[in-house]
Parts: C-alpha cells; sequence; structure tokens
C-alpha cells in the first residue's frame, strides 16, 4: 500500500484554486487483497486547520477500483462451444466517516468461436481456452459540506474497503473453470477543499513583526499592517543612520530606500537624500550611535573633514577616506611618490625626500617607472652554450656569462658555439657545430657528444629476393641473403620486386607461362613456380559420353571412343547431355503391351521386358492381386513386385476392397500415465491418446495424470501430482475435478463486536457479523477491540470503559454500548459550598437546587474551602482589585460582578492633559499619552489650564550658524530646523564653503575653518 500527499503549494497538487480562493489538498491510497470476498482498512490523515489560518470547506471521497484474476475454461460437452464466453461480475464498496461508495461490475470476455467439443484431455486441446488476465474497472465519489469537525484534526480517520464478485461461462452445457489470483485492487483519494484566512504584518511595541491573521494580531496587542503585508522586509520602526551622520526612526524599508521623511511642517529631519543604514527592529535613536564623518586625505597630502559618514565626496575629489570619526588632526596624510632613478639605472618609486636620501634622481610628483627611461650601460654577455644577451656586467655574472664589453652587441660579439657528434648517411661520424651538421642535412648527436662514444646507424633499403619477397635490409645483410638492394630508404611497398612466373592451365586444356596473380586474374589454375608448359602439365577435357543402353559417363573423347560410346562435347554434363534412351516391350495391367522406355513404362504402371524385347515376342499377362503393407495400406501388384516392395501378397485378383489390410499398431496413452500399443481405433476406444503409427511405449513419453490441486488461498488448479506439490498444493487424486475436489478455504483470525475472536474462513467471518484480520492470522496474536461501556465510580462519575479495565478500578459496569449519558450513576453526598462561603452535607442534586456549589462525593465540609465569591472591584483612580462584593463596596469601589477578573472589567481609566512635541494638547489616559512618546500632566488636570511647552531644537543657517529656537522660530528667521532636542554641538551645521589655495598654487573648495586649520589662503 502506497501513499500520496498533496501540500498546500498549487504546483505540488496540482489541484487548482477555485472560486474564491478555495484550494485543495488530496491524500491518495493504494490497496490491493484477494477475492471474494475480502476487504481491507486504509488510513488517512484528518485535516490540519493550522492554528485557524486554513477553514475546511468540502470532503470529497474519489474511488477507482478493480477486480481481476487469471481465468482459464474447458468445454466438458461433446458439442462445440463456438459461443464460449466468460462473465466476471462483483461489487465493491468504500466507507469513510459519512462518505460512502458503491461500485458494481458486470463484463463479458468471448473467445474467437473456435472452442471445439471436449477431447477428454484437461487443460489442453481444442475445448480448452486460455482467457489470461480479466479485468472490470469502475470509478465512483461521494462529497460532504456539512459536519466538518469529523475530519478536522492530527489524528487519522479509517476508510473500510470491501470487495466481492464470481464468474460464470455461457455458451456450453458443461464445462470447466479454474481461476487463481482473484483480486481486488485500486486508489482511493481524499480530497479536502479549503481557503486560506488572510495574514499579514503584525508591528508590536519592541519593534518585533510577526505574520497573523487581522484578530490574531489584535489579540496578542500589535498592530495589523494589512492583508498580504510581510515582515521582510520589516515594516515595524527603528532607528536609521542617516549618510551625514544624523540618526532618524523610520521602518527598515524607509530607511535603506532613502525616502525623504518630513517633520510636522514639512522640513526635513535628516542630511543629503541618500540610503541610511538600518540598526534594528525596535531600536531608537536615543540608544544608537551613529558613525560621524571623517577626515579626507589628498593626493597631494593635504587634508579635509567629508559632509557624509561614507566618504564619498572624498573620493570625488580623489581622496583617500580614513573612515568615519577620523579627523585632520589624527591622521597623517601620506606625501606623494615619483619615479626616482638610481645610480645603477634602475627605478623605483619614492617620495622626493626618501628618493634623494637613497641618491637618487627624482623624477617629479606622481610620475612613474614605467613613463621614464634611467640610464644604464649593458654589452653582450656570451654563455657555454653559444647563446648571447644584452646585459650589465653585474646580471651577466650572475647568470654564468662572459662579459664582452660595454656597449658590444651580440650581432659582433661572435659568441663561441658548442659542438658535438654528427653522424652522416653512410654512418661515418665528425664532431661539427649543431648549425653545420643540421645545414648539411646530417643527423646531430647533442652539444658535447664525441663521436668516440657515438655509433652511428647503417641505412637500410628494401632487398628483392628471387621468389618475389622483399624486407628492409641494410646492404650488406641484403647480399649476404641472397638479394637484390633497391637503395638507401626505398621502401618495400615502392621497390615493386619482380615476382616469378609458372605454368597457368585454362578450362581449354591450352597453358600460358605467367605469375600467380596475372593466372588467376585470366581464369587459370596456377601450377606453381617456375614450372613450365614445356612439360604439358595441363589436364585433358572431359565431357559427356552417351552408350546404347542410355547411360552416361563423364570420359575423355579418347576413352568414350574406346568404350563405344558417343562423345557429346568438351564440359558438357551428363545432366546436360540428355542421352537417347532405349525402348522394349512394356507390358501393361490390363495384359495389353507397348513399346516404351523403362521410366515411361514405369510411368504408366507397366511391367518393362528389358533390352531387346519386342511386343511380339513378350508375353503380358494381368497376373496381379491385393499387396498389403505395414501401414495398413493396400496396392494391387504381381507377387513378386509385392514381395520386392516388403508387401504382404493376397492373392491373384484380390482387390484391395476385400483384403481389409490390417491398420499398423503404435504407442496409446492413457489419462493415468499408462501405456499399450494398439491401433488408432482401439486406442481411441479405450479411452487412450495415438502417439502414431509404428511407435512404440519404450520411446514415448505418455504425460502423467492430472487432477484437483488444492492451493493454501484456497483456489483450486488442474494440474499433475507434481506441479501440485511444487505449489505446495493437496493432490486429490488423477481426474478429480476442481468442481468437487471442495478446497479447503484458508482460516484467519476473526474479531466480533463483543471483543470475542475465531478463526474462520474470510466468508464465514463477514456471515457471522465479523471483521476478518487476514488469512493465516491466529486468534492467539490479534488484539480484538474489547467492547466499552458506561463505568459508574464511587465518587458518581462515569468513564466509558472495557469491563475488565472498570473492574480494575473498582467500578460497576452498566453494560456494553450504554453511554455515560445513558449510565444514570448515582452520586455520593459531598460537601455544598454557598457564595457566603457557608456550606452544608448533601446530595449533588440538593445542592444544585439550593443554588450551591457541590464540591465532590464524599467531601466534607470540615476539609471543603468554600470561599464567599469573588469579582473585579473598580476605583475612581482606574485601579482594580478581586474582592468580595463586600468588600469592594466597603473600599469605595464598583462591583462588577461574580467571577468576573480585572483582565475582561475594564475599568474606566482617569484622564489628563497630554502634551504632544509641537506644544498641542488632548485630554487622554496616562497610558494613551506614554505610549505615544508625549507628556502627561497628570490624572484630572485639563488642557484649558495647562500650558505645554513648545520644543526646541537646533536650528542651522546659510552662513553655518546654529541658534536654539522652535521649529516655528527658525522658520521664520530662514533657518534649517534640525531636530527636536538636538543641540547645536550634534546638528553640526554645514559650513559655507569656498576657493582654499595651497601652497603650490592648486585649488580646493573647503570651509573657511578646514581651509584655515590646514594653513592655506581661504
Amino acid at each position: 500500500m502506497t501513499t500520496a500527499f498533496c501540500g498546500l503549494a498549487l504546483a505540488v497538487c496540482t489541484g487548482p484554486s477555485f472560486a474564491g480562493g478555495s484550494l485543495e489538498e488530496v491524500q491518495t491510497q493504494s490497496f490491493q487483497f484477494p477475492l471474494a470476498p475480502g476487504g481491507t482498512m486504509l488510513s488517512f490523515d484528518q485535516f490540519d486547520d493550522q492554528a485557524g489560518t486554513r477553514v475546511l470547506q468540502k470532503v470529497t471521497l474519489m474511488v477507482e477500483g478493480t477486480i481481476q484474476a487469471m481465468v482459464t475454461a474447458e468445454n466438458d460437452s461433446v458439442l462445440p462451444a463456438p459461443d464460449f464466453a466468460l462473465n466476471i461480475s462483483g461489487f465493491m464498496t468504500i466507507d469513510f466517516r459519512d462518505l460512502s461508495t458503491f461500485m458494481g461490475y458486470d463484463a463479458t470476455f468471448l473467445t474467437d468461436g473456435s472452442v471445439g467439443r471436449s477431447d477428454g484431455v484437461p487443460g489442453s486441446g481444442p475445448d480448452f481456452w486460455d482467457f489470461g488476465l480479466v479485468s472490470d474497472s469502475e470509478t465512483a465519489m461521494d462529497m460532504t459540506s456539512t459536519d466538518l469537525g469529523f475530519f478536522i484534526g492530527g489524528g487519522t480517520i479509517p476508510a473500510n474497503v470491501f470487495a466481492t464478485g464470481g464468474f460464470s461461462l455461457s455458451g456450453s452445457t458443461d464445462s470447466t473453470i479454474v481461476t487463481t489470483m482473484f483480486m481486488a485492487l485500486g486508489t482511493v483519494d481524499i480530497i479536502y477543499q479549503y481557503r486560506e484566512l488572510p495574514t499579514g504584518a503584525c508591528c508590536f511595541t519592541d519593534g518585533e513583526c510577526s505574520v497573523l491573521t487581522e484578530e490574531q494580531c489584535v489579540e496578542a496587542g500589535g498592530i495589523y499592517q494589512g492583508d498580504g503585508t510581510t515582515c521582510d522586509p520589516n515594516p515595524c520602526r527603528g532607528a536609521c543612520c542617516l549618510p551625514n551622520g544624523d540618526c532618524i526612526e523610520v521602518t527598515q524599508l524607509e530607511c535603506e530606500g532613502g525616502a525623504a521623511l518630513t517633520g510636522a511642517l514639512g522640513t526635513t529631519t535628516r542630511g543629503p537624500a541618500g540610503p541610511g543604514v538600518y540598526q534594528g527592529d525596535g531600536t531608537t535613536c536615543a540608544t544608537v550611535e551613529c558613525p560621524q564623518p571623517g577626515a579626507c586625505c589628498l593626493p597631494d597630502g593635504s587634508c579635509f573633514i567629508t559632509v557624509d559618514v561614507s566618504g564619498e565626496t572624498c573620493l570625488r575629489a580623489g581622496g583617500e577616506y580614513q573612515g568615519p570619526d577620523t579627523d585632520c588632526v589624527g591622521v597623517a596624510c601620506p606625501d606623494p611618490e615619483g619615479a626616482c632613478c638610481l645610480e645603477d639605472g634602475s627605478c623605483v618609486s619614492l617620495t622626493q625626500i626618501a628618493c634623494g636620501d637613497a641618491g637618487g634622481l627624482y623624477q617629479g610628483d606622481f610620475t612613474s617607472c614605467d613613463a621614464v627611461s634611467c640610464p644604464v650601460t649593458k654589452g653582450a654577455c656570451c654563455y657555454e652554450d653559444g647563446s648571447c644577451a644584452a646585459l650589465t656586467v653585474e646580471e651577466c655574472a650572475a647568470t654564468g656569462g662572459s662579459y664582452q664589453g660595454d656597449d658590444t652587441n651580440c650581432l659582433t660579439a661572435a659568441c663561441p658555439q658548442p659542438v658535438g657528434a654528427c653522424c652522416f648517411d653512410d654512418g661515418s661520424c665528425v664532431e661539427l657545430t649543431q648549425f653545420d651538421c643540421v645545414d648539411g642535412g646530417y643527423l646531430y648527436q647533442g652539444d658535447g657528444t664525441s663521436c668516440a662514444t657515438t655509433e652511428c646507424p647503417d641505412l637500410k633499403g628494401a632487398c628483392c629476393f628471387d621468389d618475389g619477397s622483399c624486407s628492409f635490409e641494410t646492404i650488406s645483410d641484403c647480399i649476404v641473403a641472397g638479394g637484390s638492394y633497391q637503395g638507401d630508404d626505398v621502401t618495400c611497398e615502392a621497390a615493386a620486386c619482380p615476382q616469378p612466373s609458372g605454368a597457368c592451365c585454362f578450362d581449354d586444356g591450352s597453358c600460358d607461362d605467367l605469375t600467380q596473380a596475372d593466372c588467376v586474374a585470366a581464369g587459370g589454375q596456377y601450377q606453381g613456380d617456375f614450372t613450365g608448359c614445356a612439360s604439358d602439365p595441363c589436364p585433358a577435357l572431359k565431357g559427356a559420353c552417351c552408350f546404347e543402353d542410355g547411360s552416361c559417363s563423364f570420359l575423355t573423347l579418347t576413352d568414350c571412343v574406346v568404350a563405344g560410346g558417343s562423345y557429346q562435347g568438351d564440359g558438357l554434363t551428363c545432366d546436360d547431355a540428355a542421352c537417347p534412351q532405349p525402348v522394349a516391350a512394356c507390358c501393361l495391367e490390363d495384359g495389353s503391351c507397348t513399346m516404351a522406355t523403362q521410366a515411361d513404362c514405369v510411368a504408366a504402371g507397366g511391367d518393362w521386358q528389358g533390352l531387346g524385347t519386342t511386343c511380339a515376342t513378350a508375353s503380358c499377362l494381368p497376373v496381379k492381386g491385393a499387396c498389403c503393407f505395414e501401414d495398413g495400406s493396400c496396392a494391387y501388384l504381381i507377387d513378386e513386385d509385392c514381395v520386392a516392395a516388403g508387401g504382404s501378397y493376397q492373392g491373384d485378383g484380390v482387390t484391395c476392397a476385400d483384403a481389409a489390410c490390417p491398420p499398423p499398431a503404435g504407442a496409446c496413452c492413457f489419462p493415468d500415465g499408462g501405456c499399450s500399443e494398439q491401433t488408432q481405433s482401439d486406442c481411441i476406444d479405450l479411452g487412450g491418446v495415438p502417439q502414431g503409427a509404428f511407435t512404440t511405449c519404450a520411446g514415448v513419453d505418455c504425460p502423467d495424470p492430472e487432477g484437483a490441486c488444492c492451493l493454501v488461498d484456497g483456489s483450486c488448479i488442474f494440474v499433475t501430482l507434481e506441479r501440485c506439490d511444487s505449489q505446495a498444493g493437496v493432490y486429490q487424486g488423477d481426474g478429480a475435478s476442481c468442481d468437487t475436489a471442495g478446497c479447503p478455504q484458508p482460516v484467519g483470525a476473526c474479531c466480533f463486536d463483543d471483543g470475542s475472536c475465531a478463526e474462520l474462513t474470510q466468508e464465514g467471518c463477514l456471515a457471522a457479523g465479523g471483521a476478518p484480520q487476514g488469512v493465516f492470522t491466529e486468534c492467539a496474536d490479534t488484539d480484538c477491540p474489547q467492547p466499552k461501556g458506561a463505568c459508574c465510580l464511587a465518587d458518581g462519575s462515569c468513564s466509558f470503559l472495557t469491563a475488565d479495565d472498570c473492574d480494575a478500578i473498582s467500578g460497576t459496569f452498566q453494560g456494553i454500548g450504554i453511554t455515560c449519558a445513558d449510565a444514570d450513576c448515582p452520586t455520593p453526598p459531598g460537601a455544598c459550598c454557598f457564595e457566603d462561603g457557608s456550606c452544608t452535607f448533601g446530595t449533588q442534586d440538593e445542592c444544585v437546587t439550593a443554588g450551591g456549589t457541590f464540591q465532590g462525593g464524599g467531601t466534607e465540609c470540615a476539609t471543603a474551602d468554600c470561599p464567599p465569591l469573588k469579582g473585579a472591584c473598580c476605583f475612581a483612580d482606574g485601579t482594580c482589585s478581586f474582592l468580595t462584593a463586600s468588600d469592594c463596596t466597603a473600599g469605595g469601589g464598583s462591583y462588577q460582578g461574580d467571577d468576573v477578573n480585572c483582565d475582561v472589567a475594564g475599568c474606566p481609566q482617569p484622564t489628563g492633559a497630554c502634551c504632544f512635541p509641537d506644544g498641542s494638547c488632548m485630554e487622554e489616559t496616562q497610558e494613551e499619552c506614554v505610549d505615544g512618546g508625549y507628556v502627561y500632566q497628570g490624572d484630572g488636570t485639563s488642557c484649558a489650564t495647562t500650558e505645554c511647552p513648545e520644543p526646541k531644537g537646533a536650528c542651522c543657517f546659510e552662513d553655518g550658524s546654529c541658534s536654539f529656537e522652535t521649529i516655528t522660530d527658525c522658520i521664520v528667521g530662514g533657518g534649517e530646523y534640525q531636530g527636536d532636542d538636538v543641540t547645536c554641538e550634534a546638528a553640526a551645521c554645514p559650513q559655507p564653503t569656498g576657493a582654499c589655495c595651497f601652497p603650490d598654487g592648486s585649488c580646493v573648495e573647503l570651509t573657511q575653518t578646514d581651509c584655515v586649520d590646514g594653513g592655506y589662503v581661504y
């Protein structure tokens, strides 16, 4: 059994979304079990509503089921069965909670109309038909959209599958059917259709964000951001450090996106536009220290402070940023470097001072060694291998060369070249330079090699021999072997050594002296190398030679004439010659005579009288009779011909019709496997199967008898004893039929509603109302579910238990199937508490009737804790206490009711004046005011009598000055407000810039302070 599960993702589930946004979740299980009948139980997961975010709308049961079997059938009737047909029928049910399906099966399978009458041999023959695998399939569906609570949870739900079926044959009055592998199989789909509740981002006061439904977010005290919103990026606010070092509190998206944010009067609350660095959800500017702009070193060694943390303005000015929070006092900007030519002609990049210290010649700021040419003295340097390079004297000595002098060159230095052994074509050797050796076309052996230790190889070439063969040899080896040397480096393919000739004989007996290849190409027969036609090696030609008696021989012309024959021509065979045949007297069956060849006479059924005979001298008399042969056939022959042909002559004039030649005998096999030699008709009459004329029992293998064989699964097959044993079956006897065998059906454990178990067949179990546990299962190993019923306990409570479990806890079992709702378990008396804290002893009904709270059977007032009822008590200051009604009233509070707790009482809170940062005022509760980040003026205060101070902050002016003003005064004065409570020191108002001249005449736009502090002219 396999299980397939489709999750929520449509790409996985392949289930479409429906109108209204519905989705599908599909569970698939396959099943297979033997019939008939049979059943199984499948287990499906309940629908997971994922904490209420998925709402189940509909449950559908989809089923595809098949019943099938391997079937053979045999016509047991003496009549043929051209309409022989098989029918399979049955039904299948599937129950899944309140859903159920039913599928009926009815299918017919035909033969090709060739089923014949019974031949008495089971399992084969023209009366036997193998239907193979037959099956019928159906589909069914059921659905519900009500009472869906049963399908929701974290457990499983069973689906019970049951099927049964059978087979019948038609088209014959008597037949046998054999079925195996009778099975039920298919798949069950459980489809949960549901919709998802919308979710969105929920922001909490600590800046944390969670994706919840709107209801979940509100219940948790968060602020819902809307359907479909997500926490990535986090929409909740946190501190954001801006490029100019300022800090604002915005969402992560607003911070990293660089969106401009404005204050209450439309003025910006941060510096240059650009993405900020988000400090984390829930962070505030009060607890975050944003990095500040730092020092910038210019290429000429000067320094200024950037206006942005990233150092972008420094890079645009061509400087090197020193990092956030650095200043020009604490950094040492490096002096510029340039090319420095040293005395040895080499070049290094140094500052002007360092170059002078090294004794070099400075080429100017920012010059590159790649762009300057420092003077150096070089000359030719010769090496042992004859190579040469232009180097300084030091470089030449360091690399092991011989310096030829300043300003010498390799073209005129004439460095001596090394020599080595050089092999010539004739194998001789001379010591030369590599150039001289290779230029002469010879083989150089390497620098420093010597002819004294070098063996130069002799040259080779093709060597031809008298027999036409060839080998690649030195000239001396070729001559010694008796060959003819064709020249140095000449290959055997190029040499084309001459081939020997010999006699070549042709079909016409002629002869010619040719090479073997030419002879074969001309269609002749080569007689061998050095043979000649002078010795007449070619044989004489032959042909057909006909004689007077019509015979023929293949002879030479001479031999044919000598033998008295007629020569038909060279190469002509006897088959093609068609030598004329002689005629002689031929006696026919009716006694007449005719002159004919022997072949024509025999073909006419006559008796040829021999060469030289004539009808005038022949005696043709019809002396014939019936001639019986071993195979039972008969011929009309003369006595001599009958005997010669191996027949039995029945007498002169006896006809074959009167002779009654006996039929031959042969081996006859019987159903029990026995054999005797009988005529064909006798064998059939005795119920045997003839094996053929002249066969013997010793030479035939009669098949073993067959009979019904009962298998372990209760099915029956018609086979031999040996095959039955191989299938672990029980053989019922030779010739026994499966119809009458009564094969015992396998048993298995069968569980009943009362929890008992019996080992029965599947059919018997179902008939008895039980639940089959599977064939070959045993009750000893099966745990049948025990029935339950109400169990009344001593304290009057009730539990739904088995009888054994009830007895184990000293309960009183009320009977199988009785629920606790119907049990009416007696409750023992106990303590009864009243609202005023008093207590009485009585039954539960008496206590409830009196308005008390029953403490349980067997409880006592002496030990019962009967506290008076309490509830929420609201006081004028908005506080709440859990008190009795009397204590609340005595304390001046307002009692909210019994068992009402303070969390749900909603005590009204006092209000007071709440001052906002812009100086405005609103009367709110302290919690509302403080949660908004504002200043609460006290309970009972009024905005009419409260003067809220307007906040102040740094106000930057265009001349770079700063004053601490309210936002209104700042704007009226033409300044730019930097934010509430921001000091002028923290504001770092941008200073105006102007041209700043450096001593070298260069100019950079800086603030006056940066320029003057650097010692330059503003």
